[in-house]
């Protein structure tokens, strides 16, 4: 990054591997770019900032192994599943879910889960959601369901928080 700084005259950013002796990567980004714009003395001096990026990408790496799992998840259950915040906002749900109530993800798009279910299944599951907000403890239930048709189900929900990292 340095020399092609010097040759280009313009800012150049770049994240090189760099093995250590003891057979570790690490990562280490560079931005290198010209100090001046005409030449001093014959020549274009660059300055050079230098980061070790390890643990940053190492990091990053883990997150999306994390985001492909819970992503896997979402896709292959067949079971509606749903995350949702304490505006019931919808997060995350399942290909089951989407399928199940006719809608797709972009719908959800700063939607409430409300917004996107039919009434009797939002009667149906909303007291238990305040209760797990309410008290930070799962819950299980068995809710009859009855739909505009006036046919019946029955549907066996277990809600649960999920903490957040500031705890809530």
């Amino acid at each position: 990054p340095f020399v092609r700084a010097a040759k280009t005259r313009r800012l150049q950013t770049q994240t090189l591997v760099i093995r250590l002796k003891n057979g570790e990567d690490r990562w280490i980004l560079f931005n290198s770019q010209p100090l001046l714009e005409e030449e001093l003395d014959g020549k274009f001096p660059v300055v050079s900032n230098i980061i070790d990026v390890t643990s940053e990408r190492r990091l990053s790496n883990q997150l999306k192994e994390r985001e492909a799992i819970i992503s896997a998840f979402l896709q292959e259950t067949p079971d509606l599943a749903w995350v949702i915040d304490e505006d019931a906002n919808l997060l995350f749900a399942s290909n089951a879910f989407y399928r199940h109530f006719a809608i797709t993800a972009k719908d959800v798009a700063s939607k409430k889960v409300t917004d996107m279910v039919p009434a009797a299944v939002t009667r149906a599951v909303f007291e238990n959601h305040l209760k797990v907000f309410e008290t930070g403890k799962p819950v299980q239930a068995s809710e009859k369901i009855k739909w505009a048709d006036g046919s019946h189900s029955v549907s066996h929900i277990h809600l649960f928080p999920i903490k957040n990292v500031s705890g809530k």
